[in-house]
């Protein structure tokens, strides 16, 4: 049953997947990386922290760009074989409809398969270290980002100055005013200081200082002189110590509770809702695929010309991914409508079989025809 016109098809099928999927990801990817290219042109993260947070959003964008892929490979090569009459010697030795779609079905149970574990598996693993090391380098940009001669501001009511910076890498002259706090104004100074690194995220040794801290209500000063203080990032920044985790870099099981115990009061439905999105994703690649094959392979489609065939095609994609993402949203805010994330892919994929079955005794009716 598996011939060589299967083996052909389906290696140009693959093929043109990947080059599409390549192409789809590469394009989201390189767009979304330059909200990290400030972080890199201002010296705040190496480039091997930078590779790695633009690395760490490969899955997500490759998983949501495979069944779009596949839709357009399918569409290259059977608007190729079209184009150079193959198609129809095809049609001519015997093969029908379900068998010339053999092939493509067989990539997008492949493709299916390749969603599902980036889905279910990789991705939240991937969201859960790219959010550690976002926080990370967010929380270490106070210190990161100093530079000699030049006062910053990397928080609003923040100031740091640094008068330079010494070959062995210490700070002279450092200065930070800290307003943030409307009960108290604290501001540090400090010969000079060295940045480390500990478990706890950067922090900075300061040697012979002096803390100051006013309280605006009665304008009470105090000092304190030191000989060595420990500056750290947490110190500096407004985040909490303890974060709630992302959907994205939640578990299938946990989406599916609830977020209980993790997601915020009053997102259950939401959760719910993005674990059997996640889920209902293994249906998307074959959904597409069923989709291009329903319209470039079906006798009325057949006998349009080919401009139009394409552009029908492309249109009816389009809203298939407004269809889903319709579902998604409405079964975000209206639990009884978590069956239409499932239904809105699997109706081209029923509808697809059908046909099939319908044409399974024999050539298709568009070989009669020719």
């Amino acid at each position: 049953m598996w011939s060589q016109a299967h083996r052909y098809i389906f290696r140009q099928t693959a093929l043109a997947l990947l080059c599409a999927a390549a192409a789809f990801t590469a394009v989201v990817w390189l767009v979304y990386s330059l909200r990290f290219l400030d972080l890199l042109g201002a010296g705040s993260v190496s480039p091997a922290v930078f590779a790695q947070l633009v690395l760490l959003n490969l899955p997500r964008f490759l998983a949501a760009a495979l069944p779009l892929a596949l839709f357009v490979a399918i569409l290259l090569v059977f608007h190729r074989l079209a184009g150079d009459r193959e198609l129809v010697a095809l049609r001519a030795a015997g093969m029908s409809n379900p068998r010339l779609a053999l092939a493509p079905a067989a990539v997008a149970l492949l493709t299916a398969v390749a969603v599902a574990s980036i889905n279910l598996i990789v991705a939240p693993l991937a969201a859960q270290a790219f959010r550690s090391l976002n926080q990370t380098v967010r929380a270490d940009l106070p210190l990161a980002g100093i530079r000699p001669g030049a006062f910053q501001s990397p928080r609003p009511g923040l100031t740091i100055f640094a008068a330079a910076v010494n070959g062995d890498g210490t700070l002279s002259g450092l200065l930070v005013h800290d307003t943030r706090r409307s009960d108290r104004t604290v501001t540090i100074s400090a010969r000079s200081a060295l940045r480390i690194d500990r478990p706890d995220g950067a922090a900075l040794l300061l040697d012979d200082g002096l803390l100051q801290e006013r309280n605006p209500e009665d304008g009470r000063l105090t000092t304190v002189r030191f000989e060595h203080y420990t500056l750290t990032a947490a110190s500096l920044t407004d985040a909490a110590a303890t974060r709630r985790p992302d959907p994205s870099e939640m578990s299938l099981a946990m989406l599916l509770a609830g977020g209980a115990g993790w997601a915020p009061p009053g997102t259950a439905a939401r959760m719910l809702a993005e674990g059997h999105y996640r889920l209902a994703g293994i249906l998307h690649a074959p959904a597409m695929a069923a989709l291009a094959l329903w319209l470039l392979l079906h006798p009325v489609a057949a006998r349009q010309t080919p401009g139009l065939r394409l552009a029908g095609t492309v249109a009816a994609a389009l809203l298939l991914q407004a269809a889903i993402l319709a579902a998604r949203w409405a079964a975000a805010r209206n639990p009884w409508m978590l069956g239409a994330v499932y239904l809105v892919p699997l109706l081209p994929i029923a509808t697809a079989a059908a046909l099939c079955l319908r044409d399974a005794d024999g050539p298709s009716r568009t070989a009669a025809a020719q």
